[in-house]
């Protein structure tokens, strides 16, 4: 195949053996053990800069071997993967299938765990994305619970699914970027689908000094915003903003004083 996956874009470079071996894993048959690859899989993924460039190559990897590229293999060392009909009521034959025409309850075991892979290496082409939203997303393909179990355990196995490091990017994301803290960080992890040991580690990350930095800002742009009211309407206003984004009183409390003396000056 000249070095490249068919699907994987003029120049895309042939994956290396660790991506390889990841591939074999996240494409085994339902009864396929990771053994020794499993190291070597989870080691590419963490040595890879971009998680989501690993992602786009397995489903490109993927997409080829479901559109049975020239030879009929994924180009991954492992057996091919194109599925085969079953014989024709009424007459011999098989003939390639197309996932996306199957019924759900007529696909095999087999054909479940394609459409549960390529499903998920789809969405986290996009973005991270939590086990949780994963399985709703399966859940809708209407894939067996055990398939997706499985298929989700493989991804876990090789570090495309890592709900520690969702965890820790949301709470980053949220903080950073919408100021929030506290119990509003806990709902948003909750609302993923977060367990609540996964979310606390993630909410470390947060210090109380990151909080009152952002409280204060927050504070400030919000009094900014109210200038020309009545100073009861104004501190009413930047306490609910405040409450709403999960600060504790004290520290609303802290960053709203530190805003108006700021003002003051």
């Amino acid at each position: 195949m000249n070095g490249t996956r068919a699907g994987a874009g003029p120049g895309a470079a042939a994956p290396g053996p660790g991506t390889r071996a990841a591939l074999r894993l996240v494409e085994g048959g339902l009864d396929a053990n990771p053994g020794a690859d499993g190291a070597a899989a989870g080691a590419a993924a963490a040595s890879v800069g971009d998680r989501l460039a690993t992602i786009a190559a397995l489903r490109a990897a993927l997409e080829a071997a479901q559109a049975g590229g020239p030879d009929g293999s994924d180009g991954s060392d492992g057996a091919p993967l194109a599925v085969e009909a079953p014989p024709r009521r009424g007459g011999a034959g098989h003939g390639k299938r197309r996932l996306s025409k199957v019924p759900p309850e007529e696909r095999t075991d087999l054909e479940h765990e394609q459409v549960a892979r390529s499903t998920a290496l789809r969405l986290l082409t996009g973005s991270p994305k939590s086990r949780h939203q994963l399985e709703q997303a399966l859940a809708k393909k209407e894939v067996p619970p055990s398939v997706v179990a499985h298929v989700l355990d493989r991804f876990e196995a090789v570090g495309l699914v890592d709900d520690a490091a969702f965890a820790e990017m949301l709470v980053r994301t949220r903080h950073t970027e919408r100021g929030l803290a506290g119990p509003a960080l806990a709902q948003e992890l909750r609302r993923y689908g977060v367990d609540k040991d996964t979310a606390a580690q993630a909410m470390e990350h947060v210090s109380e000094a990151d909080e009152l930095e952002a409280a204060t800002a927050l504070a400030a742009k919000k009094l900014q915003a109210t200038r020309g009211l009545d100073r009861t309407t104004r501190l009413r206003r930047v306490y609910s903003l405040l409450a709403r984004k999960g600060y504790r009183t004290a520290t609303a409390r802290h960053a709203i004083d530190t805003a108006l003396a700021a003002e003051e000056r």
